[in-house]
């Protein structure tokens, strides 16, 4: 009886410097390109699971993951977040992803975080 939600979060890098030195009608061109980029490949992902997933399960917020995923938990009251995680930089990043990590500082639910399956571990554990 649960219901799931698929939320993906999408920004411009350096968007207020960008913002700045750039026609405005030209800043939202690269910001209407970059939405439909998003969106295709949002789609895309959710294309591979039709019969598990409907469209108003479905958001696309713009905005950094680490400010809207947790926002989002606590406007719908999410129990439990899955999410991916790469390793990136650092020894967090070694760990977990270091936006994982800064959506998980953010959260007030249970998580449950995958690295992907082809995911090797940089730290060697001694026998």
């Amino acid at each position: 009886g649960g219901r799931f939600s698929i939320i993906h979060a999408w920004s411009i890098w350096n968007e207020q410097m960008l913002k700045s030195r750039m026609k405005p009608d030209e800043f939202v061109e690269m910001e209407n390109n970059n939405h439909e980029q998003v969106q295709k490949l949002l789609d895309s992902f959710v294309g591979k699971h039709p019969d598990h997933v409907r469209a108003d399960n479905i958001s696309l917020v713009k905005g950094e993951a680490p400010v809207m995923i947790p926002e989002f938990a606590r406007r719908n009251g999410v129990d439990l977040v899955v999410m991916g995680t790469v390793a990136r930089s650092g020894l967090s990043g070694m760990i977990m992803g270091n936006t994982a990590e800064q959506i998980l500082n953010g959260l007030e639910c249970s998580v449950l975080a995958l690295k992907p399956s082809n995911f090797v571990c940089p730290i060697q554990m001694e026998d």
